[in-house]
């Protein structure tokens, strides 16, 4: 397929994403004359020939665009970007006030062009625990308390077993089964990748012995400094998974089996020298009191601090502090 050819595909996805915010307009509007009422999505949905889930969706992102999102439907409209990457700036804003989806929707606004949907995601997320820091703490507590393991049953003689977990608690969790799996893949054990993750994994659960190397395994979770002390809710960013809320960040700091170390960084290129035997050594103890703020981008300390934290299961939180992430 020529240059040509692609350049007229992108034309053509960009036509689509036109007509897209067009039907988003002409959605919106519909539910608008009726009131938003409650049956519009079954209406929707027997004209579209769609699922009445799917209706309900589509309704609900439409009004979302045309009521809190307009830098967003712009983006659709010019083609900048089609609807299901218009989504990812809505589901990340739902939990938000109008006003503050507003915010975030203007603060990325000119952004969205030639990103893929999860980069969309990531950035539209990192923006929404800036502008509601209190709200994404409170959020990550009460999504905290709703954890829990699933079983479902498959065919063919399968199931999946899935856990709704703390975000580091899943990263260090996963590494370790990767590192054991690399393990045994190193040995000479032929198994694919993806049989020794799965096959691991359940002997980790039935405290069976996994083949060969260190258990101990790493994440990495970066905070700005003001954060670390209290002294402001930046999001801090755990590695692999995206913003947390700063209190989140502290506790992992904080906890009394983590140790630190220290390195130098440069707040735009990031580590500029680590000793061959950094000095190490427990963490302080958490500051008493904290107070709010929204930090400065333009306080870059030249320290930074990675603690090393061992927990219970063996794993290790690496938190590194530096300065804060423009948005």
């Amino acid at each position: 397929m020529g240059e040509s050819s692609i350049e007229r595909l992108v034309e053509l996805e960009r036509e689509i994403a036109r007509l897209q915010a067009l039907q988003a307009r002409a959605l919106a509007e519909y539910s608008a004359s009726r009131d938003d009422a409650a049956d519009v999505a079954s209406e929707v949905a027997l004209g579209l020939a769609v699922s009445e889930n799917s209706a309900r969706i589509n309704v609900g992102l439409a009004r979302d665009l045309v009521t809190r999102l307009p830098e967003t439907l712009d983006a659709l409209s010019r083609g900048d970007i089609d609807l299901y990457k218009a989504s990812k700036v809505s589901e990340p804003t739902s939990v938000l006030s109008d006003d503050m989806a507003r915010e975030v929707d203007a603060a990325v606004a000119g952004r969205l062009a030639g990103r893929d949907p999860s980069s969309i995601r990531r950035m539209v997320s990192r923006t929404v625990h800036k502008v509601d820091p209190e709200g994404a703490a409170a959020r990550a507590e009460a999504r905290r308390r709703e954890r829990r393991v699933e079983l479902r049953h498959g065919d063919d003689a399968m199931a999946t077993l899935t856990a709704d977990l703390p975000a580091e608690v899943a990263s260090a969790a996963d590494a370790r089964i990767d590192r054991c799996a690399r393990a045994l893949r190193n040995a000479g054990d032929q198994r694919t990748m993806d049989q020794l993750r799965a096959d691991v994994f359940a002997d980790l659960l039935l405290s069976r012995t996994p083949g060969g190397g260190s258990s101990r395994v790493e994440i990495f979770v970066y905070i700005d400094l003001a954060s670390l002390v209290g002294l402001s809710t930046n999001p801090a960013e755990l590695a692999g998974h995206g913003p947390l809320p700063a209190s989140i960040a502290r506790a992992i700091a904080f906890d009394p089996n983590s140790t630190w170390r220290r390195i130098i960084t440069d707040s735009h290129t990031g580590p500029l020298s680590m000793s061959a035997a950094p000095a190490t050594g427990r963490p302080p103890s958490p500051p008493t009191t904290s107070r709010s703020g929204t930090g400065s981008a333009g306080s870059r300390p030249a320290t930074a601090l990675r603690t090393t934290a061992t927990s219970t299961t063996s794993s290790r939180t690496s938190v590194a502090v530096r300065p804060a992430r423009p948005t």
